[in-house]
């Protein structure tokens, strides 16, 4: 929609609401070619409190706002408060600081302002926020995204007479000008950290930084704009004018991505109880999501998508995930035959079920027509999905995934895996309470993987300190066995004093909202012990556990639960063997092999596969470290922090695609590279 269209509309208030939103921060720019005056008046009204005018296409108004020194020089104040990331998000305690500065580098499959246009926000004092619209709110013309402030700098003829016909004088527009082109051109980065800034410590190339996350303008204002096509939820503020323009104008609501592990409750009873229960031996549920009726949809050809590309692209995702899901509705079987293959349960000697029991493996894809059938029988009466029973152009694509399936199942589980010094450490069904989901401004649902390497960092600094050893803790595999979210708020302890200068009581701070999670994490972590050193201890490795795990408190299962909690593995085929019996209701954080260069294709991708998530990738640095006020290290710097895409892999999955893929694509790392502190794996393209 363009501006001619919204001024076309006869209820004034629905066109005041229109309008206020066109020009807001957290919407598409609106086109405004041929309506250059009427969006003069519109920016120019919007300065004023929408309770103290009453039309926001009053042009007397506006001409009255335009002649006014006063007013004008306020608005130009408060460029001066414009910023490319906000120092005040989310603690709006943080004060007198503007951070204004160049995009960061680009860096292949991770998201940040970078690979966006330029833009500016604005935070200060929430008396303002009004008066800073006039040259940060953008919109479109002639093709390309402006403001004001950048029209009159690159001082554009027409929108200059159009000032002049409004009523502004020259010699003000002049010096208008003047302000925008030496304000805006010039970078702030602040000379202290405030004490409301959050500092993390990271070690880059042998040195101990601290590091201040800041977060982008652009990047928070185009997740509000990818809102209505993907998943998210809010974060509330309780003073929005305050946090900045962009959360003021979405009423304190801020919008956050909203991706959960893929982690289920684990009601699916395995085999040998489905039989003693008298009930099947399939895992029919998972035939009746939601996902998994729309990938048959897809196959079964309706809805087409427009071009042959997408149709394409639409097909392969489908089958894609109509493969994982036929490994899940098999899985019960997998367990059988894994658990207890000659055990004798009440079975008919020529079912399907029995056959997939006593058959040797080697002779599984013989049975890929009964098992076609089994499926399409299986779904004749599911309510979602039984209009796909038998459908003519599903019949042949869900044989041939069964025939893959089948005949990956009878190919021997590889025994040889690529040789490694490490020892592995597996520590089981750890606890994790309060554990903070919001991955960082923009993503809620996974932890952070840089506070799953901080874990891993203090680790190793407990244990070496507590065993006298000098052991590398290199890289971190990570499996969500349990995940609940928390509902509520964390209400903060009292802290503030209600008096300076006398006794009195003690009041609360005000609630920063975040997103908080309940999980049961196995962990693996490849241990590098030099050679003139020997394995530390059970009890060594149990005594030095930190505490603490993406800021909640983690803890080892209780004793009646599990005793023995940690394992010590020098073989990867001894560790895999365990690893690929890990139970089908958790999920293994997974690297990702495809691409991720814009923020479009996130959209795309995280639409096509449901079991890829984003995630907090790690952080890109702003500047070079530097000495600064109030740092906790020597060194500091501003980053920004950055998304990227994790695959939650199950755990079916993981034992078909092998053990080295296990290796290469499910142990993380911190890799310091130039001015990017990123987790990355092994994985290879």
């Amino acid at each position: 929609m363009d501006l001619v269209s919204i001024l076309e509309i006869d209820d004034k208030k629905l066109l005041d609401k229109e309008l206020r939103k066109a020009f807001s921060p957290y919407s598409l720019p609106i086109a405004v070619d041929g309506e250059e005056l009427a969006c003069l008046i519109i920016l120019i009204n919007s300065t004023i409190p929408r309770n103290k005018i009453k039309d926001i296409i009053d042009k007397q108004q506006a001409q009255e706002l335009w002649k006014d020194d006063g007013h004008l020089d306020k608005c130009l104040t408060e460029v001066g408060w414009y910023h490319t990331h906000n120092l005040k998000y989310p603690d709006a305690r943080v004060s007198h600081q503007v951070y204004r500065g160049d995009s960061p580098t680009v860096y292949p499959n991770v998201l940040s302002s970078a690979n966006l246009p330029y833009g500016l926000g604005w935070a200060n004092n929430s008396a303002m926020v009004n008066y800073a619209k006039l040259f940060s709110a953008e919109f479109l013309w002639r093709g390309d995204v402006l403001t004001l402030g950048t029209l009159l700098t690159a001082k554009q003829p027409l929108w200059l007479d159009k000032l002049v016909l409004l009523g502004v004088k020259k010699n003000k527009l002049d010096s208008m000008i003047a302000y925008l082109d030496n304000e805006l051109s010039q970078k702030q980065t602040p000379h202290e950290i405030s004490d409301y800034s959050k500092q993390l410590r990271f070690m880059v190339t042998g040195k101990l930084i601290a590091v201040t996350p800041i977060v982008s303008h652009t990047v928070q204002a185009k997740i509000h704009k990818l809102a209505p096509s993907l998943r998210t939820t809010t974060i509330s503020h309780g003073h929005p004018a305050s946090v900045s323009g962009l959360v003021a104008s979405v009423g304190g609501f801020s919008r956050v991505l909203n991706y959960y592990p893929s982690v289920k409750r684990n009601r699916t009873k395995d085999f040998i109880t489905a039989r003693r229960d008298k009930k099947g031996c399939f895992d029919n549920s998972v035939l009746s999501s939601k996902s998994f009726v729309n990938a048959l949809k897809c196959i079964a050809k309706e809805n087409l998508a427009p071009t042959v590309r997408q149709r394409r692209q639409l097909r392969v995702s489908a089958l894609r995930f109509i493969r994982k899901q036929l490994i899940l509705w098999l899985a019960p079987m997998m367990e059988w035959r894994d658990s207890e293959p000659n055990a004798n349960y009440d079975t008919e000697p020529n079912g399907i079920e029995n056959k997939l029991i006593v058959t040797p493996l080697e002779q599984l894809p013989q049975l890929v027509a009964e098992l076609n059938l089994k499926f399409h029988q299986s779904i004749q009466f599911n309510k979602y999905a039984s209009r796909y029973a038998f459908h003519p152009e599903l019949i042949l694509p869900i044989k041939m995934q069964l025939s893959w399936l089948l005949r990956y199942l009878a190919t021997p589980m590889s025994t040889t895996v690529t040789t490694n010094s490490h020892v592995y450490l597996h520590l089981q069904q750890l606890k994790v309470s309060d554990a903070s989901s919001l991955s960082n401004p923009y993503v809620a649902g996974i932890p952070s993987l840089t506070a799953l390497w901080g874990f891993v960092e203090y680790y190793q600094l407990r244990l070496n300190k507590l065993a006298g050893t000098s052991i590398d803790m290199e890289s971190v595999a990570w499996f969500i066995s349990e995940y609940q979210e928390i509902q509520t708020k964390k209400l903060p302890e009292p802290c503030i004093p209600v008096s300076k200068r006398s006794a009195s009581n003690i009041k609360r701070s005000g609630i920063i909202d975040g997103k908080y999670c309940d999980l049961t994490v196995d962990l693996i972590i490849a241990l590098r012990i030099p050679d003139e050193e020997t394995t530390p201890t059970k009890q060594l490795l149990q005594a030095a556990l930190p505490s603490k795990f993406a800021g909640g408190t983690l803890l080892p299962p209780a004793l009646y639960e599990q005793r023995d909690w940690l394992n010590i593995y020098s073989s990867r085929s001894e560790l895999f063997s365990v690893v690929s019996r890990f139970p089908k209701s958790g999920c293994w954080i997974y690297s990702d092999s495809g691409k991720l260069d814009s923020f479009q294709q996130l959209e795309q991708r995280l639409k096509l596969d449901p079991d890829l998530k984003p995630v907090n990738m790690g952080f890109i640095a702003l500047e070079k470290p530097q000495e600064r006020v109030n740092s906790i290290a020597e060194q500091h710097c501003f980053a920004e922090p950055c998304l990227g895409v994790v695959q939650c892999k199950n755990a079916i999955e993981v034992r078909l695609e092998g053990a080295n893929q296990f290796f290469d694509s499910a142990f993380w790392h911190l890799s310091s590279e130039n001015t990017a502190m990123l987790m990355q794996t092994h994985h290879k393209d």
